[in-house]
């Protein structure tokens, strides 16, 4: 969890895998307007194996997105 301010516009993305420490970054490009923080309390980047990622803000604890569903049903097949 992190609880530094919020930075409105485009958002950079990047992370590091856990296990190949290979670098990503995000292949969309996500706008934070200042309507989608406004009031809200939690903020969520969810990372794809596709190197694309959502953010979603909420009031409460944030529900699975439908791309996010279909990833982790697509990848329950695979298993």
């Amino acid at each position: 969890m992190n609880t530094s301010p919020v930075i409105l516009g485009l958002q950079i993305v990047t992370w590091k895998d856990a296990k190949t420490s290979e670098l990503h970054t995000a292949k969309n490009q996500v706008f934070l307007k200042k309507n989608d923080v406004k009031d809200m309390k939690y903020l969520v980047v969810h990372l794809y194996p596709d190197d694309t990622i959502e953010i979603v803000t909420s009031l409460n604890w944030p529900n699975p997105t439908e791309k996010g569903l279909k990833w982790q049903e697509e990848i329950r097949k695979n298993k």
